[in-house]
């Protein structure tokens, strides 16, 4: 085994990238080559492919990394397995696969794999290997596979999230963290997780691991998204666990927010049910949201220029941060940001600024 392996068996998955660091002069994709005959976990695979967009090489990637399912579910040929056998590793395989690609390029996945499995069914003795990756360039001609703006503003949401909450450990931490920035992010995080919890366990799991606290912020998301059906399954929930299930709730839910009580109560597998009808392309509605509600994500600036001699003064909040931008009267501009403890604290500050701008001699820009 060699060390590149002996390390990854040796840590936790989830702590995959902080292992990784120890080899800086790899980049995450000669990592992954280095990890042969052996499928990253998903944590490296995602950074694997966020490399891979960057540096223009997806497609690429994308051949590879299905090599490698390949190799790992069919290391003797399709037709060395029982066709129950080839059903469940082509199922699993397909869900990693799937993976590596943004929710609005499933299509384009799922023509890719049927013509790949096809290509299996045609050759059972076929044994995929890292030299047969040209055979599969056949399969993916004109296909396109570069992300779209939507899923673009998506990820770029996705990427601050991430790293406002690097070192934070609880759920709770994470929602304090993402008060530094826009509420936008915290709307996507939190519906997000609420998301993934219900479908991978309903509503007891999403309560039991977090006690729920991230149910006030995807109420609120739902209701910006303007998916008032998730919204009230979500609050007919919270009802449910105050009445029922306490023991599973955070203490800071006990009373807050405050919720009516429906005509008719449900129980929790009748709200799961109505929360998987309704909550299809959720990816949708996260780009939608940011499309339509830019203010969100990045706020707007306050514009303001001096009546006699012309500078120009914008200013702005984004979550616990200040931004201010001041043009000089040559042209040069100054860029300023300035971190405060809270974002009610950073709006409290920029109205303070304001004010003494327009004091002196500032005025607003329509």
């Amino acid at each position: 085994m060699s060390q590149l392996q002996e390390a990854l068996t040796a840590v936790n998955q989830s702590s995959v990238l902080e292992w990784a660091a120890q080899f800086p002069h790899l980049t995450v994709v000669e990592l992954a080559r280095q990890l042969s005959g052996r499928i990253a976990p998903i944590s490296l695979q995602q950074a694997m492919v966020k490399e891979a967009r960057e540096r223009g090489s997806f497609p690429a990637l994308a051949r590879a990394l299905l090599v490698r399912l390949l190799r790992r579910d069919f290391p003797r040929g399709m037709g060395q397995a029982t066709p129950a056998e080839a059903q469940v590793a082509l199922a699993s395989a397909f869900s990693v696969w799937i993976l590596i690609f943004d929710p609005d390029q499933r299509v384009a996945a799922e023509s890719a794999w049927n013509a790949v499995v096809a290509e299996l069914e045609a050759h059972p003795d076929w044994v995929p290997e890292h030299g047969d990756e040209p055979r599969l360039v056949k399969l993916f001609a004109s296909r396109d596979l570069s992300r779209s703006k939507r899923a673009a503003l998506v990820a770029k949401a996705r990427e601050r999230i991430e790293a406002c909450l690097h070192g934070h450990r609880s759920h709770k931490s994470w929602l304090e963290a993402l008060t530094q920035l826009p509420p936008g992010h915290a709307f996507l995080h939190a519906a997000g997780w609420v998301d993934a919890e219900v479908r991978n366990g309903g509503l007891s799991q999403l309560y039991k691991n977090s006690g729920g606290v991230e149910v006030p912020q995807a109420i609120a998301a739902f209701e910006a998204m303007e998916r008032p059906e998730l919204s009230r399954a979500l609050q007919e929930s919270l009802v449910v666990a105050r009445e029922e299930y306490r023991h599973l709730l955070a203490p800071s839910l006990f009373h807050e927010p405050v919720l009516a009580k429906p005509e008719i109560a449900r129980s929790w597998g009748q709200l799961e049910k109505v929360y998987l009808e309704n909550s299809r392309e959720l990816f949708e509605a996260f780009a939608t949201l940011i499309e339509t509600r830019p203010n969100l994500f990045e706020p707007p600036f306050r514009q303001l220029r001096h009546r006699e001699d012309g500078r120009k003064w914008r200013v702005r909040t984004s979550g616990a941060a200040i931004e201010i931008e001041i043009e000089l009267d040559d042209g040069t501009s100054i860029t300023r940001t300035r971190q405060c403890a809270t974002a009610q604290r950073a709006e409290q500050d920029v109205q303070a600024m304001i004010s003494e701008q327009l004091a002196d001699g500032f005025v607003d820009v329509a």
